[in-house]
């Protein structure tokens, strides 16, 4: 039993053991990972626990593999881990709460007609259009 112990422990220690399991590898696209001075890129990434575990080669990544690993695909897509934006400009936060909806607008005749809805329910005022902003703010 010492002859199987011992080995195992030692692998264990020196980081031949199993690798963390992964939540989530990412792949298929640029893995911008901005270590050092110089960008540098890697093939995958890997999540655990929501924290970055592993990143480097699509072989190392699928170490950490298991049956309930989700696999995610970035198909051509750039991904920067652990990049926070860590700034608001809250007042168009606020203002895109008062504007009109235009996202997803397919062509002018919709444009026109939510922006038609908008000004029906928009009350007259200080505030009611952009160049009143700078009057309240």
């Amino acid at each position: 039993m010492r002859t199987l112990v011992l080995p195992f422990l030692t692998l264990t220690l020196l980081g031949a053991g199993p690798a963390l399991a992964a939540d989530t590898i990412y792949m298929g696209g640029d893995i911008l990972t901005m270590t050092g001075k110089e960008p540098s890129y890697v093939e995958a990434l890997v999540v655990t626990d929501g924290k970055i575990a592993f990143a480097g080669s699509e072989a190392g990544a699928m170490k950490h593999m298991t049956g309930t690993t989700k696999l995610v695909d970035l198909d051509g897509h750039t991904m920067l881990p652990g990049f926070i934006d860590t700034h608001g400009h809250m007042i168009y936060f606020g203002k895109n709460m008062i504007d009109a909806d235009l996202f997803g607008t397919p062509d002018i005749p919709d444009l026109v007609a939510r922006m038609k809805q908008h000004a029906d329910k928009t009350p007259a005022g200080p505030g009611s259009s952009a160049s009143d902003m700078a009057l309240v703010s």
